[in-house]
């Protein structure tokens, strides 16, 4: 991981994963749609957000059309940029 602050939380993390693997190890044929929502809202509760105030930009959500658009000729024009020589394009 690039944030290495991320590895104080290791035990933790391999805690839920134990659960997760002993729920799904025991159970066969059983409904457990109540044990997953409550594994996931004592999870929910422990993430912090920064609860951003984002603006709305003009026409998000609108679909745009993009059959029309050149694919072959976006891969060259893009390939000419040195600074992506480590970016591999997929027709």
């Amino acid at each position: 991981m690039p944030d290495q602050s991320i590895y104080q939380f290791q035990a933790q993390r391999d805690a839920v994963n134990a659960l997760y693997t002993m729920i799904n190890a025991k159970i066969e044929e059983a409904d457990v749609t109540h044990i997953v929502k409550q594994v996931q809202d004592v999870v929910n509760k422990s993430i912090e957000t920064l609860n951003l105030d984002l603006e709305k930009i003009e026409g998000y959500g609108q679909k745009i059309d993009i059959s029309s658009l050149d694919f072959k000729k976006i891969e060259e024009e893009f390939l000419k940029v040195k600074e992506n020589q480590n970016v591999a394009v997929q027709s």
